[in-house]
């Protein structure tokens, strides 16, 4: 179903929090900044869902990290951005399958049929970072 931005923003902070209490050695922190006139489709809202779950997943099993960050905000372009971010062994430090697995790609294809872009950034040692930016509808423009 329909929800406004700020609305998601809270459940994929309650989701998050849920998937990471049982990962002792993992810290999770959450930030949004959400404009509560912005509304997600029902499409926005799954596929949205779904790319934090596996970016989230993606963490929690291979990453190896101890703090992993959460960002849902609205820009003032009306774009919403999703971002996931861990200090972990990077992508350059697990197999080339995993680059090129279902998961990533996946995401990748979420993000375009939402007319959005989906960006990996790695480093070895320092981390990867999923960043997904849609454009929004606004009710009031």
């Amino acid at each position: 179903q329909a929800m406004t931005l700020d609305k998601f923003a809270e459940q994929v902070e309650n989701y998050s929090r849920k998937q990471m209490e049982y990962q002792d050695d993992i810290d999770l922190f959450f930030e949004s900044k959400c404009d509560d006139s912005l509304d997600l489709s029902p499409v926005q809202v799954l596929n949205c869902f779904r790319i934090i779950q596996e970016a989230l997943t993606n963490c929690a099993k291979h990453s190896r990290a101890e703090n992993i960050w959460i960002e849902v905000r609205s820009t003032v372009d009306y774009r919403l951005l999703l971002r996931v971010k861990d200090d972990g062994i990077g992508l350059h430090g697990r197999r080339d399958d995993m680059l090129n697995g279902n998961g990533m790609l996946n995401m990748k294809k979420r993000a375009e049929e939402l007319g959005g872009s989906l960006t990996i950034s790695k480093s070895t040692g320092k981390g990867t970072e999923v960043c997904v930016e849609i454009p929004l509808a606004a009710r009031n423009r």
